[in-house]
């Protein structure tokens, strides 16, 4: 029996994703742990996809349709978890599905490790929902990746010292509970940054808080032609223009939050040498394509945007 307050809010973002949803849908309502809402956010989709969410009849769902669409997925993020009822919030985007012991194994791993993100090992899945392997063991690159081999509680700071300073170890929100308290204390997700603020969001909440992770593959990550990673991919045509567009958008936000941030110094040192690399691959693919007064133009904005030196940072590349 449901009972009147939700423990669990689900937020699921969706923008013409109609092929997925009803495999996204039933893996949420068929979920072993009942006691959730779930709040669908359908951004002015233009497919089919009104008509499958409203092909479900559940007591659980509420739905929101926008009139215009926000072009990107976290404001929509943002907006459910201020409309939420529960204690904790996942994050289900549209395209992906998940075990139907999910939130039952995330919560209690959640609670008994007093953290306030808990994630799980995600399988990775294309179009048609064939596996592909697992997301740390194909993914993960740095020098602590083997503490993904099994579960494990830490100090949110170590995290982000150890493996989220490098790069965005939790990469699928699909995979994530965490604390609705935690959230709005971080501040939430910055809904000007297009397509990494949820990297950034772990690290703001991590840097007051606890991580746990559960080894078992509880969630399928889909991987396809429309997903956001492949769809700038395609867009840029070039890695090093994917890579300058994914990580230094996100890096030189960090910077400005870490200004407060009471962690190591190695954070900040860290962050700073990624963002020198990616105003390197920056200025290395613009000048096929741009003057050199352009080139210097752009870089420019970007240090004057990082807090940086320009002259400093200029030297190398001079």
């Amino acid at each position: 029996m449901i009972i009147s307050a939700p423990k669990i809010s689900v937020i699921l973002p969706n923008y013409n994703y109609d092929q997925f949803l009803n495999q996204r849908i039933a893996s949420i309502l068929n979920q072993t742990y009942s006691n959730f809402e779930l709040l669908i956010l359908d951004d002015c989709s233009t497919d089919n996809s009104k008509a499958v969410i409203e092909s479900f009849k559940d007591k659980r769902i509420t739905v929101y349709y926008n009139d215009t669409n926000t072009g990107s997925p976290f404001p929509q993020w943002d907006k459910g978890i201020q409309l939420s009822k529960g204690d904790y919030i996942w994050i289900a985007e549209a395209d992906d599905y998940c075990s139907d012991t999910m939130l039952e194994k995330l919560l209690k791993k959640l609670e008994e490790s007093k953290s306030d993100v808990c994630f799980a090992e995600s399988k990775v899945v294309n179009e048609h929902g064939v596996e592909k392997g697992l997301w740390c063991n194909l993914n993960i690159k740095g020098n602590n990746k083997s503490i993904f081999n099994t579960d494990f509680d830490m100090n949110g700071n170590e995290f982000i010292e150890k493996n989220l300073i490098f790069e965005n170890a939790i990469p699928n929100a699909s995979a994530v509970l965490f604390k609705k308290k935690s959230y709005i204390e971080a501040g939430g997700v910055d809904q000007n940054i297009p397509n990494c603020a949820d990297w950034l969001l772990w690290i703001k909440i991590l840097s007051n808080g606890r991580v746990a992770f559960v080894s078992e593959p509880l969630n399928a990550f889909r991987r396809h032609g429309e997903s956001v990673i492949n769809s700038i991919k395609k867009k840029e045509g070039n890695e090093d223009m994917f890579y300058e567009y994914y990580s230094l958008t996100m890096r030189l936000a960090l910077k400005k939050w870490l200004i407060n941030y009471k962690g190591k110094n190695v954070v900040h040192k860290i962050n700073d040498r990624y963002i020198l690399k990616d105003l390197s691959r920056k200025i290395n693919w613009s000048k096929s394509n741009q003057s050199i007064l352009e080139n210097i133009k752009l870089s420019f904005q970007a240090f004057h945007i990082s807090g940086f030196n320009p002259k400093y940072l200029l030297k190398p590349f001079l």
